[in-house]
């Protein structure tokens, strides 16, 4: 299911909004492959700047680069987060099996 939602992609004739960027981006981590990778990296890179500081938006694209190995740039999507869901990032960590190192960057205060 999550590949016919990249599928439909391209049928879209409005750009993205902030909740089927969400979709977007869980889709992207649910299929993880070649094209997803590409198809979820070039989203976050075209990513409105209204959705820079939406929290739901921010931490599914973290999830997403996790799923991608991609712990660095997940970090950094995470640092930008103003509203930590901690909950929902250690879950996805944990999902992502990614190292404790990633998740002391939550206890670092939020640069404005």
């Amino acid at each position: 299911m999550p590949e016919k939602v990249l599928d439909l992609l391209n049928e879209m004739t409005i750009e993205p909004n902030n909740f089927t960027l969400t979709l977007l981006f869980n889709a992207c981590a649910r299929v993880a492959n070649d094209r997803a990778m590409r198809i979820g990296r070039k989203l976050l890179d075209k990513m409105p700047n209204d959705f820079r500081n939406d929290t739901v938006v921010l931490t599914s694209a973290a999830h997403m680069l996790m799923k991608f190995g991609e712990a660095e740039s997940a970090e950094h999507v995470v640092k930008v987060v103003r509203n930590r869901g901690i909950i929902t990032i250690l879950n996805n960590c944990c999902e992502a099996s990614i190292s404790f190192e990633l998740v002391t960057q939550f206890a670092e205060p939020t640069l404005n």
